[in-house]
């Protein structure tokens, strides 16, 4: 069978075009590895940066070591309990998104707190930070 039927041929053109999304980050995954190598990226049309934080100062700090390398903040989503920085990448979006740890960890001056639930096997939960002070 040579020819594919309309529903493939539809579907590898969006994969082909996925590849591509995927190919256009790579100089900006490069940059955050330099950066960061520690730092876990998954990639898809964005760059995607997980790392466990104990502190917005720490957060503060990667935004300035990214900023000194021309990488800036374009949007920030201040969800309760997980924030989101968008910044804006060589040619993507760099989306970083903190890891909060619930429990008590030693030097952590912010973590997940549990306000509720609301669905029996659902609790919420609410990022509460201790005053830090400014860098």
């Amino acid at each position: 069978m040579s020819e594919y039927p309309k529903e493939i041929k539809e579907r590898i053109q969006k994969l082909e075009a996925q590849i591509n999304d995927v190919k256009n980050a790579s100089e900006d995954v490069v940059v955050v590895k330099n950066l960061f190598p520690e730092m876990f990226v998954c990639v898809d049309k964005d760059v995607n940066c997980y790392f466990t934080a104990k502190s917005m100062n720490e957060v503060k700090s990667i935004l300035k070591t990214f900023a000194k390398a021309g990488i800036m903040l374009d949007q920030f989503n201040a969800n309760e309990s997980s924030p989101v920085w968008y910044l804006k990448g060589n040619k993507t979006t760099i989306r970083l998104q903190p890891n909060w740890l619930s429990e008590e960890i030693e030097g952590a001056t912010c973590r997940l707190v549990r306000t509720g639930e609301e669905v029996v096997t659902y609790p919420k939960y609410k990022l509460i930070c201790e005053k830090e002070e400014e860098l």
